[in-house]
């Protein structure tokens, strides 16, 4: 039976800016927009989960703009079998990006709050993987040659 384990992450790219289309004013309420993708890919025992990230935009309503990409790893176990392959693909595109999430929303909340411009910046609590999913912002590499 297919299964997952979580070993590391690490940041590849960080990066935060002040949006310079910023219209502090003439702007009510900030609304940040966020965009997230991912790439599933495995070697041997291991998967490893690429997800960019942006959060805000250059909108006049928006306060910064942030870019970064994680890198998550996981011990993957499996059967060389159709379910089992299917199963694997559930758990990484699901499962594994929710493990990796609370990752990116801590840094972003560290950042805004760091920055000292605005208001710390809490992201909200969403299924990030079924958004990612109905937008079709997930990519699988390497797991159909099995």
């Amino acid at each position: 039976m297919a299964s997952i384990g979580f070993k590391t992450y690490n940041f590849n790219h960080i990066s935060y800016s002040k949006n310079k289309e910023l219209d502090i004013e003439n702007v009510d309420t900030f609304e940040v927009n966020s965009d997230f993708s991912a790439k599933v890919a495995f070697e041997n025992e291991e998967a490893y989960i690429i997800m960019d990230c942006q959060i805000g935009n250059n909108e006049p309503n928006c306060p910064f703009i942030i870019n970064m990409q994680l890198t998550g790893v996981f011990d993957i176990e499996y059967e060389n079998d159709v379910e089992d392959i299917n199963r694997l693909k559930i758990l990484l595109t699901q499962n594994a990006i929710a493990i990796l999430y609370p990752y990116i929303r801590s840094l972003v909340s560290d950042l805004t709050s760091k920055a000292n411009m605005f208001d710390t910046f809490i992201m909200p609590v969403v299924n990030v993987a079924k958004m990612m999913e109905e937008n079709n912002r997930i990519e699988i590499v390497g797991l159909d040659q099995k």
